[in-house]
């Protein structure tokens, strides 16, 4: 092929149809300096370029490639060359839309694989069951000791006055409903747990242990504590004691109870860690409510 003569030609074709170089090329959705490029016999028209070309200029494909314009019969000569063109393109087109479809397809497979995957992993983790490693009695000593303490204290007002008697059991009141709140019995006595029963439990013992605490922070003056220290004065220290293992144990299950929510722990670390803090978490609870009922008995000079 001739370039220089292409060039001339499709010079000479646009400037008869009016068309500047660019706005030849804005209607093959190509750059001005492409068009500028052929007219100087630097380049030749893309393949896929030539059926447009040819429509724009309205001339024959052929005629483009000789770079001149032909009479019938050359034209007539030449129709297996532009058939042969023009399937020549379509083919390309095809290639081009087989390799398009191809990797779409490979791409919707593999986002499916991959929604599968995840899917089979959520279900293998929400429905796997942790056996507990917290020996149980250790706990249960703690809650015989606490109902026995709350019964203790129901059945004697000791030396408090009414008024004092009063805050006490609302005090115990409100422990019992967290105590069913935060449902300890189904978690003390169950061996076995699924991932969304161990959210659950944390769920649950961080509304609990957040319940107690504002009913505490909105009645410190008032507080179980500062009645003690009325009638005992020794007593004092164990307000600061009190509330920072209270404090501790509610931003522990806060703590626990973001991270147990982010999915995907692998088994040992469910296991390990967070089961094991589930039981140290109850018996810590206990332990503490304990050591504050003890003193409301002891104070109070209350016995059985």
């Amino acid at each position: 092929m001739d370039y220089q003569k292409i060039g001339t030609l499709i010079s000479n074709l646009r400037k008869e149809k009016g068309f500047t170089q660019k706005e030849l090329a804005d209607k093959l959705g190509i750059t001005d300096r492409a068009v500028s490029k052929w007219e100087r016999g630097h380049g030749c028209p893309d393949v896929s370029l030539l059926d447009d070309l040819s429509r724009i200029l309205d001339i024959s494909i052929i005629e483009i490639l000789k770079g001149r314009k032909l009479d019938t019969d050359e034209l007539v000569n030449n129709k297996d060359l532009i058939e042969s063109m023009n399937y020549s393109k379509e083919s390309f087109k095809n290639r081009i839309r087989k390799y398009v479809n191809i990797a779409a397809i490979f791409i919707i497979i593999f986002i499916i694989l991959s929604q599968i995957f995840y899917m089979a992993k959520s279900f293998y983790y929400l429905n796997i069951k942790y056996p507990k490693s917290f020996d149980s009695e250790q706990i249960l000593n703690q809650v015989e000791e606490f109902n026995k303490n709350i019964s203790i204290i129901k059945a004697n007002q000791g030396i408090f006055n009414d008024e004092e008697y009063n805050k006490i059991l609302d005090y115990i009141s409100k422990l019992e409903k967290r105590e069913n709140l935060e449902n300890n019995d189904f978690y003390i006595n169950k061996t076995k747990f699924s991932y969304l029963e161990i959210i659950e439990f944390y769920r649950l013992h961080d509304i609990g242990i957040n319940y107690t605490y504002y009913f505490y922070q909105s009645e410190f003056d008032d507080s179980i504590y500062a009645i003690l220290s009325k009638h005992d004065i020794s007593k004092i220290p164990n307000i600061i004691d009190y509330y920072n293992r209270f404090n501790q144990l509610r931003s522990g299950y806060e703590l626990l109870f973001e991270q147990i929510t982010v999915p995907y722990y692998n088994n040992k670390t469910i296991q390990y860690y967070f089961m094991d803090s589930m039981y140290m978490s109850i018996f810590y609870e206990y332990y503490n409510d304990n050591i504050l009922l003890n003193d409301i008995i002891e104070v109070g000079g209350i016995s059985e």
